[in-house]
């Protein structure tokens, strides 16, 4: 049993933040103020038009839109369809959490932190809202997992550069992150006494 919960925990814990994170998604909810205003954008728009400044005091990456308003076209302008790509970033976060804790943590506390991870209140809410929170999750946890690769050279700044360019299409709090990973990158790269496993 010891064994087999080792290897199954992480799975049981990803299942459970899925699992809450998809009821919360399918409670039916309405759209609160700050939802519904960028919903009027969504709906209201094409997807040129989301790419200029939008009504209702609202801000918001035009990845994000453009997700939001391909689930409106795909699925309707329900509460649900409006809210999937938030849906699927909070999805998405869980697994690549773990991986970012197994790269500095052991198994258990990874296990752990995962845990908390999953069941943490605002994640979950973030992850059935009409807003942007949950890409910044997921987009932040894939620029960290990149900066634990601490090898230098050329790949490194494409892959840098690649993240970057798809990031900021999808969160704005993403660009501190990579502002600071760039600063490591650069660091990385002209000196040549570091070298890293």
């Amino acid at each position: 049993l010891g064994v087999w919960a080792k290897a199954y925990w992480p799975w049981m814990l990803i299942g459970l933040g899925v699992l809450l994170r998809a009821v919360q998604y399918v409670s039916g909810r309405s759209l609160w103020t700050d939802e519904a205003s960028l919903a009027l954008n969504i709906v209201g728009r094409s997807y040129a038009e989301l790419l200029l400044p939008l009504d209702n005091d609202q801000v918001c990456p035009p990845g994000f839109l453009w997700l939001s308003r391909a689930a409106v076209d795909l699925f309707g302008s329900s509460e649900a369809a409006l809210r999937l790509p938030a849906f699927l970033f909070g999805i998405l976060s869980l697994p690549v959490f773990y991986v970012l804790a197994r790269r500095w943590t052991g198994r258990a506390e990874a296990a752990l932190a995962l845990g908390v991870f999953a069941i943490s209140e605002h994640l979950v809410a973030y992850s059935a809202e009409l807003k942007q929170y949950s890409g910044d999750v997921l987009f932040s946890l894939l620029a960290f997992l990149l900066a634990g690769q601490r090898a230098p050279g050329v790949r490194r700044w494409i892959v840098t550069g690649l993240l970057g360019a798809v990031a900021v299409w999808f969160s704005h709090a993403v660009v501190f992150v990579l502002a600071n990973l760039v600063v490591d990158v650069l660091y990385t790269f002209l000196d040549p006494r570091i070298r890293y496993e």
